[in-house]
């Protein structure tokens, strides 16, 4: 390939230019483009990351990656069973109903990143942005020389020059130089298409031709798969099928270039690691189902790095079923709010063929080893014991993809089965919000909404597990009984050690006036003397202050915060029922006041027909009474 030349612009017979200096890979660490992804990367100090992690799946979504089908499924949908599909796809349909998908996100507060507008991201305006796509194009991009070549090239007599200018344009020198031309949506088309160009000599014209296969990433729109984000960060899978792997990288270089902390990759080559098998469900809980696609060597490999960040971790064993169409956990089960969720009815029981096992794995502190304790739990039984309530899902429903709904955060659940969404809606242990939205486009491609996004940071931040709760003491307001935050209103100490707090100066000007708060009529010490306000309930005594010292229980810290959400909601039943029976007596006084005005004031409220009559015997009248003298002075004379 190689030529003799000089230093400046120099070519050597048949056109072919001599080889350049080695090039190195572009280093987009510092901006957090790139990272650990690109080869030869300078090492230096990692970029700073944005927030990134999820402790549950109830928690509001804030970013979330998605990618829009393009020219890679318009190649998929020519032959939808070997681009791993359940059946044909109409691509304008599919592109409306994802195009719909995002806007709810975005409607729902979430900040959307497209595949490839993250790909197209300042390529346009930054040199390095620029270089880092060509070099992801060109290790997408292969050329290749024909077996034959050298054959051909025999037959027709040609000389060794023309031998190294076929060598020279299947080169890497000539591929980047062909990349370099390129526009940016060139280059990831590129990305996404993964394209072979095949060289033939030709004998004529340009002395080559050549012919293209492509090895479209035709399921990139699923974006849940390729990767995990757990409490730490997102550590990147290995999909099961092989066509799928480029699929992972594109996904770390996106993710990368969004300054996501990604914590780790799956790469052994027995172990496999696919999203749709992951679910947060907390600080101290997190399922990952075992099954058709993901295996026991990638969860082992997570725990021993310590990728999860929860105290346990609930792996979910598919022993017995193995099927396509429940190939990942999130086809069978899925997160609704706190203690709600989604359950395949054939799957649960003791009893049933196709049921799902529990191992739990449980640490005792941060940094400490993954132990395992519990095994063999039936999955429905282990969900109920921390504190869910199930829906159960018919097979029929399973199948329409009824549990592979979004949890949006706060219980908004964005659901493609029309007949779950009303279930899920009439339950009484869902308190949240269901949306329906069509969807079948895209599930004739084995996936739906929870399938085609992946949420990489949900409002609460990851804080490192400890036994010790950090937690702001709130006071009340000696006068008003207002709350008190910390940094806020002031605090009056008397000779006996007694404190007393105050939210303002009004508060603290009355109390220095000595005024009786029971005797202020906008105070909550009136309210509840004059029985105005419900003083004596049960669910009182929770919030009553008690100064004694309490041994750490994780179990029971967590069955405490449970029910600490159902106190709260029956204390506001029974005060909305407290305040519908003392305005009874006030009813029953309205009512009697009604009647008294209505006895007293009865002609305000005459009929109409009764008051016209009344007009017109008065009218008369008064005509009769002017008529009267004329009548008189007419007899007279």
């Amino acid at each position: 390939m190689a030529g003799d030349g000089v230093d400046g612009d120099v070519t050597v017979s048949n056109g072919v230019p001599p080889t350049p200096p080695p090039k190195r890979h572009v280093d987009c660490a510092r901006l957090g483009m790139l990272g650990d992804l690109v080869e030869g990367a300078a090492a230096g100090p990692s970029p700073p990351c944005a927030p990134t992690g999820q402790n549950h799946e109830n928690d509001p979504a804030r970013v979330i990656v998605v990618c829009t089908p393009g020219l890679s499924k318009t190649m998929g949908a020519l032959h939808p069973v070997g681009a791993l599909w359940e059946g044909p796809v109409n691509l304008l349909r599919t592109r409306a109903q994802h195009k719909d998908f995002v806007e709810r996100l975005e409607a729902a507060g979430a900040t959307v990143h497209d595949v490839r507008a993250v790909l197209e991201r300042d390529a346009r305006r930054s040199v390095t942005a620029r270089l880092a796509l060509e070099d992801l194009a060109a290790r997408c991009l292969s050329y290749e020389l024909h077996p034959d070549a050298k054959r051909i090239a025999a037959e027709a007599n040609s000389g060794p020059a023309a031998a190294r200018g076929h060598l020279y344009h299947v080169s890497p020198e000539y591929k980047s130089l062909v990349l370099e031309k390129m526009d940016v949506a060139q280059l990831v088309e590129i990305i996404l298409t993964r394209p072979t160009v095949t060289v033939v000599p030709s004998l004529r014209d340009t002395g080559l031709t050549a012919s293209y296969a492509f090895n479209p990433l035709a399921n990139i729109i699923f974006c849940r798969d390729q990767q995990v984000t757990t409490r730490k960060g997102i550590v990147m899978a290995r999909l099961r099928s092989t066509q799928r792997h480029h699929e992972v990288d594109v996904l770390e270089f996106c993710l990368r270039k969004l300054s996501l902390r990604v914590i780790g990759r799956v790469t052994e080559p027995n172990a496999f690691l696919e999203g749709g098998d992951f679910f947060p469900a907390g600080p101290d809980l997190c399922f990952i189902g075992v099954g058709p696609r993901t295996n026991m060597q990638a969860v082992s490999y997570m725990l021993e790095n310590d990728l999860f960040g929860t105290r346990r971790v609930a792996v979910v064993r598919d022993d017995y079923e193995r099927q396509q169409t429940r190939m990942h956990l999130d086809t069978v089960f899925n997160l609704l709010t706190s203690d709600c969720c989604l359950m395949l009815r054939d799957m649960m029981g003791g009893d049933s063929p196709t049921r799902r096992l529990v191992d739990e794995w449980v640490r005792d502190a941060e940094g400490a080893p993954y132990v395992k304790g519990r095994v063999d739990v039936e999955f429905s039984l282990y969900v109920r014991e921390n504190g869910y309530n199930i829906i159960p899902i018919d097979g029929e429903d399973q199948l329409a993809y009824g549990c592979n709904a979004l949890n949006l955060g706060g219980g908004r659940v964005l659901s493609v089965h029309q007949k779950t969404a009303r279930e899920i809606a009439r339950s009484p242990f869902f308190s949240g919000d269901v949306q329906f939205m069509p969807f079948d486009a895209v599930t004739a491609m084995y996936g739906a909404v929870h399938c085609c996004s992946q949420v990489v940071q949900r409002e609460a931040d990851y804080t490192p597990f400890s036994p010790l709760a950090h937690t702001m003491r709130l006071e009340k307001c000696y006068v008003c009984s207002s709350t008190v935050y910390p940094g806020h209103g002031t605090m009056f100490v008397r000779n006996d050690s007694k404190s007393f707090r105050f939210c303002r100066s009004k508060c603290r000007k009355l109390f220095a006036m000595k005024k009786n708060p029971r005797h202020l009529r906008w105070t909550k010490a009136f309210r509840a003397a004059a029985g105005k306000e419900l003083v004596v309930d049960a669910t009182f005594e929770f919030e009553r202050r008690r100064n004694v010292v309490a041994k750490y229980d994780r179990e029971v810290m967590a069955s405490s915060l449970r029910a600490m959400t159902k106190v709260s909601e029956v204390k506001v039943l029974r005060q909305a029922d407290f305040h519908r029976r003392r305005m009874r007596a006030k009813e029953v006084t309205e009512r009697k006041d009604g009647i008294r005005d209505l006895t007293q004031s009865i002609q305000l409220v005459e009929p109409v027909l009764v008051r016209e009559r009344a007009e017109a015997r008065a009218r008369v009248g008064q005509a009769m009474r002017e008529e009267e003298p004329q009548a008189r002075m007419a007899v007279d004379e």
